[in-house]
């Protein structure tokens, strides 16, 4: 297959693909609408990829402000009826493991409103979590509307001879005590089911507060952020936990703390300094390397890469069951494709379909000549410091390139206005500090040395130098 139609094809995977469940009024709208950092509606394709009005569970729905996430509805899954369930059934079936990657979902976000107290888990719920396998398809339960619980706590205050004041002013506790028993029976209820969800969020008036299971560094939970990071550990797919986090918008906290992990999995490897550099990108949000294209197409140009991919490409699988090929055991297919053929054309379908991600995106980082000059000092103790120190050095610059461009439509020389930002100001000096004296503190906890090395970076942003008045608010 020739290399540009090979491309094309894989292109046209498209996003991350969601699928929303939930009653009417569930607030699945709101959410979807905080996850793109919008208030618009979603417009709404066909199969044919034709615009239409009213929607079913087939049709996609994409926001115009982050087009990178695609959304299926449910449309008021509550009833449980046998047709509904049947519907769900046949969509799972054909989404959870299609063939094409492009029809592929991804996650699945389960939304429960606590406006009933008393019975959030209908029948519903309880159908489809026994009846629907999602497969290898994460499942968040996404408790919405949990403001409920403060007008509930109010209530329960004010029957106890509270005045209004001290009612609101004493019920945060109350609704903290409330929520935690409705979640608590949510969880007793679904743990009886067959098919468990991967985790629970509760959702107040469009911000998510509260991960039951996961824990993240950005404990100040005022955004999409946990059910973003949820969703994403979830997945077992790193390609797909790349195209999460570079795909969102409203958090770049986000793409940090998964740049970081990256960095924290090479310290007990030589150190690596294109391969850190161009994998911290790939967490990156808007910015790609052209050298990284240029990298792997070199390799990719070979004869034998030729030949091995000719083989994934040629054969009359090749466009309808290439993944189910793809995801056959090593054991079944070792007669017929050598271990490293076989290894070398999965690889190369996967930098084929990571392609996509950043052809999608909106605003592209044209690097002709890729480089960096070594962001620690030199030479360091060990290979832990030198891809640490040189890794935060990375990210800092990285993300004040994203900030960059959206405040100025000049691009040159861009690269080398970032490094000079940073080595010259007194950021890298105190970057460099604060990690040599983290890394020898807490060299041994794995835990505690990424939670630091997260809050120093954080703490040493440049991008808070741009005006508010050119950047969202929600982006830094």
């Amino acid at each position: 297959m020739n290399p540009a139609v090979a491309r094309e094809h894989f292109n046209r995977i498209g996003g991350f693909r969601i699928l929303v469940i939930g009653r009417s009024n569930a607030g699945k709208t709101t959410l979807l609408q905080r996850i793109c950092n919008t208030t618009e509606l979603p417009e709404v394709f066909n199969s044919e990829g034709k615009k239409r009005g009213e929607h079913n569970i087939n049709d996609e729905l994409i926001f115009r402000s982050n087009r990178g996430f695609i959304f299926h509805d449910s449309r008021g899954f509550e009833a449980g009826s046998e047709e509904e369930v049947k519907l769900m059934k046949k969509f799972l079936t054909d989404r959870a493991a299609a063939l094409k990657l492009e029809k592929r979902i991804h996650a699945i976000w389960y939304c429960i409103p606590l406006t009933d107290s008393e019975r959030p888990v209908v029948a519903a719920e309880e159908l489809f979590f026994n009846e629907c396998n999602t497969g290898n398809v994460p499942v968040v339960v996404v408790l919405t509307k949990a403001d409920a619980m403060q007008l509930e706590a109010i209530g329960q205050l004010r029957d106890e001879g509270l005045t209004i004041k001290e009612a609101r002013l004493q019920g945060g506790k109350l609704a903290e005590q409330l929520l935690a028993n409705v979640k608590t029976q949510i969880q007793d209820q679904l743990r009886g089911c067959k098919h468990q969800p991967n985790d629970y969020l509760a959702l107040y008036g469009g911000l998510l507060l509260t991960s039951l299971i996961h824990e993240g560094m950005n404990k100040v939970n005022a955004d999409c952020g946990p059910l973003l990071r949820c969703t994403t550990n979830a997945l077992d797919d790193m390609e797909l936990q790349q195209l999460v986090i570079s795909t969102q918008q409203v958090n770049f906290n986000l793409n940090i703390e998964y740049a970081i992990k990256f960095i924290m999995k090479q310290v007990n490897k030589p150190f690596d300094r294109k391969y850190l550099e161009v994998g911290i990108l790939d967490w990156m949000p808007y910015i790609k390397s052209e050298a990284e294209e240029e990298w792997w197409a070199e390799w990719e140009s070979t004869a034998w890469a030729r030949a091995v991919w000719e083989r994934w490409t040629a054969v009359e699988w090749a466009e309808e069951e290439w993944r189910a090929r793809w995801t056959v055991e090593w054991e079944e297919s070792r007669s017929v494709w050598s271990w490293a053929e076989w290894w070398l054309g999965s690889f190369l379908v996967g930098r084929r379909r990571r392609r996509m991600v950043v052809g999608r995106k909106v605003k592209i980082l044209a690097i002709n000549d890729f480089k960096l000059p070594l962001l620690c000092p030199s030479p360091m103790p060990s290979s832990m410091q030198q891809c640490i120190i040189h890794g935060a050095g990375c990210i800092l610059i990285f993300e004040y390139l994203y900030f960059y461009m959206q405040a100025t439509t000049d691009q040159k020389d861009i690269i080398a206005l970032a490094v000079k930002e940073y080595q010259q100001s007194s950021t890298q000096s105190t970057v460099v500090n604060a990690l040599y004296h983290t890394i020898q503190e807490h060299s041994k906890d794995y835990f505690k040395l990424l939670q630091a090395i997260f809050d120093i970076i954080v703490q040493n942003r440049m991008s808070n130098k741009f005006s508010s008045a050119k950047l969202s608010a929600s982006q830094i």
